[in-house]
């Protein structure tokens, strides 16, 4: 049993004392459960992160001229900011998943 969860929340265990020993496993349950959502949320924020051209190079493991390739075959989408590309890291996943 993990204690320290709840010592970390300053929480008495007195407080859990009408909830028994099955009451606390599913409250500490619950706190893992939320963990793990969290985690996925931070994940999926991370994958729209806008990548530069070098960026995008680097996470697919290609060369500048190829990336332009599948750009102008339009296989992954690219937008222009200024003269220079930005490409959504989950459209490099997806082409990635599907290539």
């Amino acid at each position: 049993m993990n204690l320290t969860l709840i010592n970390s929340l300053k929480i008495p265990l007195t407080r859990f004392d009408c909830f028994g020993l099955m009451g606390l496993l599913l409250v500490l349950d619950i706190f893992k459960e939320l963990d793990m959502l969290k985690s996925l949320w931070i994940n999926e924020k991370e994958s729209d992160k806008a990548l530069t051209t070098e960026g995008a190079c680097n996470f697919l493991s290609i060369s500048r001229q190829t990336l332009y390739k599948l750009v102008k075959s339009k296989k992954i989408p690219g937008r222009k900011v200024g003269e220079n590309y930005r490409f959504l890291k989950s459209d490099l996943i997806r082409y990635f998943k599907s290539d």
